[in-house]
């Protein structure tokens, strides 16, 4: 493996310097609001959507489905919570949101 892709937070001297393979960063443009294509983003989404779900499933399969469910429902609160914390926007679906008038 010679290349591989990190999320925008990945970004910076430590990553790059951490691996001894190159890493590109796909970051989103400034200007999009919403959802929209990005060349090789899906695949870091992916890649997050079946970590959490391996790491779920390896919990469940030493200490039960129902520990299991926990602490994915605390691990997806974290990630929610520093949204929060750093102003992050969640939009679900492929409509970008209308502007909002200033007061």
């Amino acid at each position: 493996m010679a290349l591989g892709y990190a999320d925008g937070g990945y970004a910076g001297p430590r990553v790059a310097e951490a691996s001894p393979i190159r890493i590109e960063v796909v970051r989103k443009a400034d200007n999009q609001v919403g959802f929209a294509v990005i060349a090789r983003r899906w695949v870091v989404e992916r890649f997050f959507a079946w970590i959490l779900r391996a790491w779920g499933m390896g919990i469940a399969k030493r200490r039960g489905m129902a520990r299991a469910r926990v602490a994915v429902a605390r691990k997806l609160a974290v990630i929610l919570h520093r949204m929060w914390a750093d102003g992050s926007e969640f939009r679900w679906g492929k409509q970008a949101a209308a502007p909002v008038a200033a007061a």
